[in-house]
């Protein structure tokens, strides 16, 4: 792409309801600018994504590692450039970043809990459903709640990666303009703890 020269698959609408519908972000992100071509959808699904950043009960660090296993499973940059980011900025370490980018989730940096959501996310992106297994670890480390809310992220952010790669969405590296969207507070280890480390996995999140 041409510095300044938007190349996108189809180009991006524009009309009054199409700005409307982006008031609410801090920039108007290429992929929901895409999303405008459909406006009755831009709306519910802008509200959605910020409930996913800012008000479900996953630690931050775990939220972004869940985003960038998407990304790299899905093989989309727009949401790796976006995302790479903030998952700094709320503590994932660059390692974490590079490991995730590359589709790997070692032990030496992951902690227990972390690997147990990662499995479940790669599961669904490939096979669309849970193993027996996979589904009884997450409850024994996440509640409820979490695990819906692990398993709506990834849906989302699948969306949201086959708009941008069906359409060549243009990158717009604005994923340091997103960060006061997102709930950042996380006091968990940021990586996984060594052989003196917390024995019980709900201690790390």
């Amino acid at each position: 792409m041409k510095e300044g020269v938007l190349v996108a698959g189809i180009p991006y609408p524009p009309s009054p309801q199409a700005d409307e519908n982006l008031e609410e972000l801090p920039t108007p992100l290429n992929v929901f600018r895409m999303l405008n071509h459909a406006p009755p959808l831009t709306g519910p699904a802008v509200h959605l994504g910020k409930a996913i950043l800012a008000s479900t009960t996953l630690s931050p660090r775990l939220r972004e590692m869940a985003i960038l296993t998407v990304a790299a499973r899905t093989g989309c940059r727009y949401e790796h450039s976006q995302h790479a980011p903030i998952a700094l900025a709320v503590g994932v370490t660059g390692d974490q970043v590079d490991d995730l980018a590359s589709g790997e989730v070692t032990e030496d940096l992951f902690t227990e809990r972390h690997r147990t959501a990662l499995t479940a996310v790669t599961e669904l992106l490939t096979g669309h459903t849970l193993e027996p297994a996979t589904l009884k670890s997450l409850q024994e480390r996440y509640s409820g709640r979490e695990i819906v809310e692990l398993i709506a992220l990834t849906g989302y952010y699948t969306m949201l990666a086959g708009l941008a790669n069906g359409l060549d969405v243009d990158v717009d590296p604005a994923g340091d303009l997103l960060t006061p969207l997102v709930n950042q507070h996380d006091p968990s280890p940021t990586i996984a703890p060594g052989p003196s480390g917390p024995p019980n996995a709900r201690e790390t999140s």
